[in-house]
């Protein structure tokens, strides 16, 4: 986990091509005002579990892909626990890449999480391929 010490929060979105679902880290003590906007931007979501010693200061949500409109509702969602949380230094990251949502829109938002989605794809799949090729001889 990438630290800053002027971070009050992160929120890391980490996209599973292959199980349909994105797994969001947040600084503990957030989870449930984020699961709470989820909910409202009716994305399936729960609390996952993870047992392991660099997940101590992040608690995990699990949030299924169910439609094409998902990221928008993601992007809002998130939208959305920005600007509960102005006074504070919020991060947000996609695969640990950090992304900068300062003075964006909305509908920005959602455009940067569904390129940000598509580029994770894209390399998810050269990694598949690289794996099912044959061993050059």
């Amino acid at each position: 986990m990438t630290t800053h010490d002027d971070t009050d929060v992160v929120i890391r979105l980490e996209p599973w091509v292959a199980s349909g679902s994105v797994r969001i880290r947040i600084t503990d003590g957030y989870r449930q005002q984020l699961q709470s906007l989820l909910t409202e931007a009716h994305l399936d979501n729960t609390q996952a579990l993870e047992h392991s010693a660099a997940s101590a200061a992040m608690e995990l949500i699990s949030v299924t892909v169910s439609t094409p409109e998902f990221w928008e509702a993601l992007g809002a969602a998130v939208v959305a626990f920005l600007k509960r949380h102005e006074n504070k230094q919020v991060r947000v990251e996609i695969s640990d890449r950090p992304l900068d949502l300062t003075g964006y829109s909305q509908a920005d938002v959602e455009r940067l999480m569904r390129v940000a989605a598509e580029l994770h794809e894209q390399a998810a799949e050269r990694r598949k391929r690289l794996i099912e090729q044959p061993p050059q001889e």
